[in-house]
């Protein structure tokens, strides 16, 4: 119910738009009646060969149904679809502002293909919600009352069996059908979602995959869990199919029903033989507003499981702390103060524990350290990408706490070890970022990342597609342009993590003096295991279980003989 209700809070702005489009249904069903019943009446008086004038009325009566069935039917259509999209546009919205909140620190535990699923298969189902599950039941109800009301007036009994039908029809069929199939549905949503993330880790392995002659056995897989789709699928079909042969056959026997209870009164001369055609035809099409309604059930079901899985999302919202007060080691020109930070993947395994340094403005500061010492995850909290669990982070003498995530992150320029490349041409990659870049400064910054020579020597320069991810690029030229995008416009930091990483030792060096020549006064914070070239750094920190356990320049930490000191031993004697 909780979830029917958050539902229905999301389709509110596209509630008038809702109404209207059941009033356009409602009146499009009480045409298509009145284009039976009218017809019904003109064949029956024409049988007792009547003058032609008294049958002008049920004439001008067929064209008037006639006509306004097919135009409502057409508003209704019009009007319903606006209200989907309507929905649509609200859910799309709601959705990426979930995950844009929360990425990429709660969206750990979840697979490519489940997230796939979830902004495209989940939204469908639910912008299809009011008019498989909302509209047609709304649509029986005002039918029934309008057709059970004029019954009524002439035989309470047959508008008796007559309500019976539609809440047998529309009440008892489905709960029967969901009965029957509830587990099956969630079972199928769930199989559905595996079957994604299989095929997209089947996409992005396949060279692997074939490498390594897993092709055959990871095919096998896929078939395996299609196959229990597909047998799940037909259950499901069988169910809705008999739920439907169900409905069919209720609503004929009604029809025998009302005509036992209305035939009596021809006999009595209370209504005429004609009006008993009229009242047969006029329930036998009402039932067209009840028939759906079986299959409502399914709907429901699928619907009821996208919501709960679009709401899961948007309640993993990242923990955020108290607004701290200005700290008061954080005062003068600290661009950066981590001050008693902690933080945890898992409680019993905490990555760091009481941190604390900061980074005076225009410092450049190199942070090493072995692999899983905590260097890319003090980068994403750098960046606000996680959050802490406790402790506080300052910019400028503000707290992170009192800043959104957004505003955090304007401060920086972030190169990553795994750059996304987005798809399109190089102009398209620097654009994206810098929306009012000239041509002259992409050129500029592709010198400065010792990309320029290659990507003139292209064809169409830099409106060169390069493909998905920039597959087109070597994985050294993926890094120099992510480098590029990175130095194309100054911001007050730049964070480095592991920048070159996929360049020869050459390259990385001259990358890196041109980076250090460039940044003038700005601060660089550059993470990284590469102890290579690290004299040119004002400060160098080195990090080792979740602690700084020593800082200084390069001729002092070799000087001390400390940690620093025997990894740059060890790394020259590779």
């Amino acid at each position: 119910m909780k979830t029917c209700i958050t539902l229905l809070k999301l389709f509110a702005p596209a509630l008038p738009t809702m109404l209207l489009a059941l009033l356009a249904a409602w009146l499009c069903m009480l045409t298509s009646i009145g284009l039976m019943a009218s017809a019904a009446y003109l064949i029956a008086r024409a049988a007792l060969h009547p003058m032609i004038y008294e049958l002008s009325i049920a004439i001008v009566a067929v064209r008037f149904f006639g006509i306004s069935r097919a135009v409502l039917r057409y508003a209704e259509r019009y009007i319903s679809h606006d209200a989907t999209f309507r929905i649509l546009t609200n859910l799309r919205i709601f959705c990426y502002a979930c995950l844009e909140k929360i990425a990429p620190a709660k969206l750990v535990g979840y697979k490519s293909g489940e997230l796939f699923g979830l902004l495209i298969e989940e939204i469908d189902v639910l912008k299809d919600f009011y008019l498989r599950v909302l509209s047609p039941p709304l649509t029986a109800v005002l039918t029934l009352a309008t057709i059970s009301g004029i019954l009524f007036f002439y035989s309470p009994t047959a508008a008796i069996w007559l309500i019976m039908a539609f809440i047998m029809i529309g009440l008892g069929l489905p709960y029967l059908a969901y009965h029957f199939n509830r587990s099956g549905s969630t079972y199928l949503r769930e199989a559905k979602g595996i079957y994604k993330s299989e095929c997209i880790d089947i996409i992005h392995g396949l060279n692997d995959i074939k490498v390594f002659h897993y092709d055959e056995k990871k095919f096998a897989i896929n078939q395996r869990i299609a196959s229990q789709i597909t047998t799940q699928e037909r259950k499901v079909f069988r169910t809705t199919a008999l739920a439907d042969a169900g409905a069919d056959l209720i609503a004929n026997w009604t029809l025998l029903a009302i005509l036992a209870c209305l035939i009596p009164l021809v006999r009595s001369n209370q209504i005429s033989g004609i009006h008993l055609a009229v009242f047969t035809l006029a329930v036998q099409s009402s039932f067209e507003a009840v028939l759906p309604l079986p299959s409502v059930w399914h709907y429901c079901l699928a619907g009821l499981d996208a919501a709960k899985n679009l709401f899961k999302i948007s309640q993993l919202d990242i923990a955020l702390h108290p607004t701290a007060k200005t700290h008061p080691n954080c005062q003068g020109n600290k661009a950066l103060l981590i001050d008693k930070l902690d933080f945890f993947y898992k409680p019993d395994t905490p990555v760091f524990k009481n941190l604390s340094f900061s980074i005076v403005a225009g410092e450049k500061i190199a942070i090493v350290g072995a692999s899983g010492s905590g260097k890319s995850t003090l980068f994403n909290l750098l960046l606000r990408l996680w959050e802490q669990n406790f402790g506080m982070l300052y910019l400028n003498n503000v707290p992170y706490d009192a800043m959104t995530g957004e505003t955090v992150r304007q401060a920086f320029r972030a190169i990553t070890q795994n750059t996304y490349i987005f798809q399109g041409t190089i102009a398209d990659n620097f654009r994206i970022l810098y929306p009012d870049c000239t041509e002259a400064e992409i050129l500029t910054a592709l010198q400065k990342a010792q990309l320029h020579d290659f990507i003139l020597s292209l064809k169409n320069g830099i409106h060169t597609d390069i493909g998905e991810d920039g597959n087109q690029l070597s994985g050294g030229q993926r890094q120099r342009l992510a480098i590029a995008r990175a130095l194309c416009r100054p911001t007050p930091i730049l964070l480095l993590d592991e920048p070159t990483a996929s360049l020869d030792s050459i390259t990385a060096q001259h990358i890196m003096d041109t980076i250090i020549k460039t940044l003038d006064n700005r601060t660089m914070l550059l993470i990284t295991h590469d102890l290579r070239g690290l004299a040119s750094m004002d400060r160098i920190m080195v990090l080792k279980d979740g602690q700084v356990i020593e800082q200084g320049s390069y001729h002092e930490l070799l000087r001390k003989k400390g940690e620093f000191s025997t990894m740059l031993t060890y790394q020259r004697a590779l």
